[in-house]
């Protein structure tokens, strides 16, 4: 387990940007916008396991001041400042706002353009039945498990739906791919979901981030219930005498789904568009006891947007056809299927090839 600070904690910021003489302070002015807005909206996150939906926060109150620091009297009033400026009637609830009104007379703020190279996958799904993203609860009158809340809003946690994501990749591309199953994690899931380093020994490791970033979002207009359930001996398959134990699980509800894959590579929006798939289609079942039923996902709508796409690619899902496993198909993403049915990674990279 692990310590975070639960949504909707506040904590003040503040950023100096210093302009050397000679400097086009327009252009860095910029530049900090661009930043600063990419913070706000959640595209920089910040602390541990960014890529699993942690570390988005939201920005307002935005306040700006401008030191003329060529002067002794500007080094003094910026020495002088309090370390977070408290908010006033000049604060703006967006940084391009407030870096505007700080700008020397006549001078514009422009925009920059965005050169990253990312596909970004956004659905609506349902929950079928229940759900169950196991937490221990310590109140003496609770249940035994209970579902995992977040700011006291049940979710599903990044780290649970990229662990299913990872192990029906690794499937998915050993049936397609006809690969041995080390040779598809460090060909196709490592380079995507990264290295799992805790299963690796070797002085050489370099540890990496994923390029795939999951969400983590509240599920909403569902339930909680209470069941008590009778353990059962793993060796034997009986009942274990008295062994009564109670879960909480979450009834129903729907749920926002967002994946970014960063610079992805050739067939691996395709390998994302497999799993995601089985996902929507209740095939991929995430969260604890999902050998009992829970965890299944039926899809509504998937949008997929980002570079090289210049409309939105939308899917609709039929809540009836979806439960027997039938997505719609479109020519651009069996496109991108194929693309990855029909890669072949190099020899040279295939475990126990010789030059």
């Amino acid at each position: 387990d692990f310590e975070v600070l639960p949504p909707g904690t506040a904590f003040d910021v503040r950023f100096d940007l210093l302009v050397p003489a000679g400097t086009d302070e327009r252009e860095l002015l910029s530049l900090l916008c661009a930043s600063l807005e990419g913070l706000g909206n959640g595209d920089i996150r910040i602390g541990l396991r960014r890529s699993r939906g942690l570390g988005e926060v939201a920005c307002e109150n935005w306040t700006t001041r401008r030191y003329a620091l060529s002067t002794p009297e500007g080094w003094l009033e910026w020495s002088g400042s309090a370390h977070i400026p408290k908010p006033d009637l000049s604060s703006q609830l967006s940084i391009r706002d407030a870096i505007q009104s700080a700008m020397p007379s006549g001078g514009l703020l422009h925009d920059q353009p965005d050169k990253r190279h990312r596909i970004i996958l956004e659905a609506d799904a349902a929950i079928l039945g229940d759900l169950l993203i196991r937490n221990p609860n310590g109140q003496a009158d609770g249940p035994d498990v209970m579902h995992l809340l977040s700011g006291g809003r049940p979710i599903l946690s990044g780290t649970g739906l990229t662990g299913v994501m990872r192990a029906q990749a690794l499937r998915i591309t050993q049936l397609v791919q006809g690969l041995s199953p080390p040779n598809a994690e460090r060909l196709w899931i490592a380079p995507l979901f990264g290295p799992r380093e805790e299963r690796t020994r070797s002085p050489d490791f370099r540890p990496r981030g994923s390029r795939l970033r999951v969400s983590e979002r509240p599920v909403a207009n569902g339930q909680s219930q209470r069941v008590t359930r009778v353990a059962i001996d793993r060796f034997t398959q009986g009942v274990v005498p008295t062994a009564l134990f109670d879960e909480q699980s979450y009834v129903g509800g729907t749920i926002h789904l967002r994946f970014e894959l960063r610079n992805p590579r050739d067939g691996e929006i395709g390998l994302l568009l497999l799993v995601l798939k089985d996902l929507l289609t209740g095939h991929l079942p995430v969260g604890g006891t999902s050998s009992v039923g829970r965890g299944v996902l039926v899809g509504r709508r998937m949008t997929m947007t980002g570079s090289g796409i210049r409309e939105p690619i939308e899917v609709s899902f039929d809540e009836s056809e979806a439960r027997r496993g039938r997505v719609p198909t479109g020519g651009e993403l069996n496109k991108l299927v194929q693309q990855f049915v029909q890669a072949v990674p190099a020899a040279t990279e295939l475990e126990g090839a010789t030059s």
